[in-house]
């Protein structure tokens, strides 16, 4: 999509006070900064793009509750991202993030996280501030441990962390009592975690393709 087709695009939803825009698969290359003046803006789609990068104009939409970023070429995120504090909902699967920055934490009415099909190595710790977190999704990266606090995310209830390098879990994940479902598969885990046989909420737990040599005797406890 040339410039000025995206820059007349934003203008018309700027003037009819849109509250929702699809850019999805537009062949856009770079956001413009323009798009921070559509503030009445609550759900935005920039999906199966090009974009290697947002503006710092992105923070001035602050009653974005929904943001689809995947499938793009996104490394970092600018500070001003870090504004969007009625974000709800944040989809960057497919992107080329290796790390997070610790301002992750500041998104704090968070409820849907995905993560996957990046090349992320480590989480900030920052990330068991999202308590209000429902889903986290961390598949297919190269991640070989997790925060020692995540059992701080109370309300998850649906955690993937599937295609990555772990070979345990942190203790404090007894903790998650909502949790519905978890996704280990195609990890190294050598034991089957055996924190998870406490949490009695738990409904589903996927660890398949892994070296596990045995389940634990309370699994039928869960």
């Amino acid at each position: 999509m040339k410039k000025k087709e995206l820059l007349d695009i934003i203008n018309e939803a700027r003037e009819t006070r849109a509250s929702s825009l699809c850019l999805f698969n537009k062949n856009i290359e770079e956001l413009p900064k323009e798009i921070g003046e559509l503030i009445h803006l609550e759900e935005l789609n920039i999906g199966d793009n090009n974009i290697n990068k947002l503006p710092d104009e992105i923070g001035k939409l602050k009653s974005l509750r929904v943001l689809s970023a995947d499938f793009n070429n996104l490394s970092q995120l600018p500070d001003a991202f870090f504004q969007l504090e009625q974000l709800q909902e944040l989809d960057l699967e497919k992107n080329a993030f290796v790390e997070l920055p610790e301002r992750f934490g500041d998104l704090k009415q968070l409820r849907r996280l995905i993560l996957c099909s990046n090349h992320i190595k480590t989480l900030p710790e920052s990330i068991c501030q999202l308590n209000r977190l429902e889903v986290l999704e961390l598949g297919e990266n190269l991640l070989q441990s997790l925060p020692q606090q995540l059992g701080r995310l109370s309300n998850l209830l649906h955690f993937t962390v599937d295609e990555n390098k772990l070979k345990q879990l942190p203790p404090s994940i007894r903790a998650l009592k909502q949790i519905k479902t978890i996704d280990l598969s195609s990890n190294d885990f050598n034991h089957f975690p055996e924190n998870l046989t406490h949490l009695t909420s738990l409904v589903e737990v996927f660890a398949n393709e892994n070296q596990i040599d045995g389940i634990p005797e309370d699994i039928d406890q869960m």
